[in-house]
């Protein structure tokens, strides 16, 4: 149950920068708007996102480019969810995510003469179906979480998760079944 290996890419080529400079424009427009817009909330975020109908995202809400993001309905996170999707992110149907989450598909090379050419890894991430994620969580590239999955607030997802578990800790393990 992973997802496919790190591939590494260039993210600064002109045609990057502008997609990620569109993106944080349509960011900064749904940040900046009052939480009684809930209507140019769902305008905008649908601009960004891959996104079923039944969501909520409270703002601030930061991604990279957003064309990489795939999410299911019945959706809901707190405020400062930060998607980096330099590869496609797919998070499944009854998805809760606390407040300070990080879900990470890019990593620099431990290598300083590789990462000093601007080179970076990239894998995806999947989320399945009715995952519970607690605060100030950070999901690292390729880890795939199976469904009916809680983690546990503070923790630091390195490796994939199966299905049906309690997991927490750092590193994270499962603590038991669901």
């Amino acid at each position: 149950m992973k997802n496919k290996e790190q591939i590494m890419y260039n993210p600064n080529t002109k045609e990057q920068l502008k997609k990620r400079l569109q993106c944080q424009e349509l960011c900064f427009q749904y940040n900046q708007l009052k939480p009684s817009q809930i209507l140019e909330q769902e305008t905008l975020l649908k601009q960004i996102l891959h996104i079923e109908e039944t969501f909520h995202i409270e703002p601030p809400f930061y991604c990279n480019y957003g064309s990489n993001i795939y999410i299911g309905h019945h959706f809901s996170s707190k405020h400062n969810l930060q998607i980096m999707d330099n590869e496609k992110v797919t998070i499944g149907n009854y998805v809760f995510i606390d407040e300070n989450c990080c879900i990470r598909c890019g990593s620099h090379p431990f290598d300083f003469n590789i990462r000093n050419t601007g080179y970076e890894f990239k894998a995806p991430v999947t989320i399945g179906n009715n995952v519970w994620i607690g605060a100030n969580v950070t999901i690292h590239p390729g880890v795939c979480i199976g469904n009916n999955v809680v983690v546990l607030a503070n923790t630091f997802v390195q490796q994939s998760l199966e299905q049906d578990g309690l997991y927490g800790g750092n590193p994270c393990v499962k603590l038991r079944d669901l």
